[in-house]
């Protein structure tokens, strides 16, 4: 088992101050990021995958023989009536696409358009 402590401490999660990371769940982690565009997020997300992998902590159960991350990205704009659940859900679903797709990986919640705009993260409306 992979002190995931040690793996939040040395991934440099936090690199604004308003930037935050927290333990979300057994072996999961949330990362607020304040202020970004999906593509930044991204960026972001990838760096601390990057950072995890080379920091080459043993992992014997895992096929790459190094502790990885798996992340899912989302973004959200608050907005009237929205729901902080949304961009939790929205992650979350991300997350588990980046674990079917073969973990060590990054994936987007949002359209793949998306990450190419500067705009303010938003998430569609619920059907």
């Amino acid at each position: 088992m992979v002190d995931a402590e040690r793996v939040r401490r040395n991934a440099a999660f936090n690199r604004r101050a308003s930037d935050f990371a927290a333990r979300y769940g057994g072996e999961e982690f949330a990362v607020l990021l304040p202020g970004l565009d999906a593509r930044t997020a991204f960026n972001v997300a990838e760096r601390i995958r990057a950072k995890v992998a080379k920091l080459g902590l043993k992992h014997r159960v895992s096929p790459f023989g190094i502790a990885t991350v798996s992340i899912g990205v989302s973004c959200f704009a608050p907005t009237t009536g929205s729901d902080a659940r949304d961009l939790i859900t929205a992650a979350d679903s991300a997350l588990y696409q980046a674990k079917r797709l073969g973990r060590h990986r990054t994936e987007p919640a949002q359209p793949a358009g998306e990450l190419t705009s500067t705009a303010p993260c938003s998430l569609p409306r619920p059907s």
